[in-house]
């Protein structure tokens, strides 16, 4: 993995495990780090077309919602 990659990658998982008050030990945030790219991708490649084609076709804003 590129140094920049590595360096987002770890960067991401401290701030993730921070938001989630999570303190491990050292050692565990760098096989976090490193398994966090692939992790990534796969979260990312569950957004795709397929998925797309079953989503709401309309999304109401707090603007356009109906209140009654």
């Amino acid at each position: 993995m590129p140094e920049d990659a590595e360096s987002n990658a770890r960067t991401t998982v401290r701030a993730l495990l921070a938001a989630a008050g999570i303190a491990p030990p050292e050692a565990e945030i760098e096989a976090m780090s490193h398994g966090y790219p692939a992790l990534r991708a796969a979260a990312d490649a569950l957004a795709c077309d397929a998925i797309a084609a079953h989503a709401p076709v309309f999304l109401p804003t707090d603007d356009e919602r109906i209140t009654r």
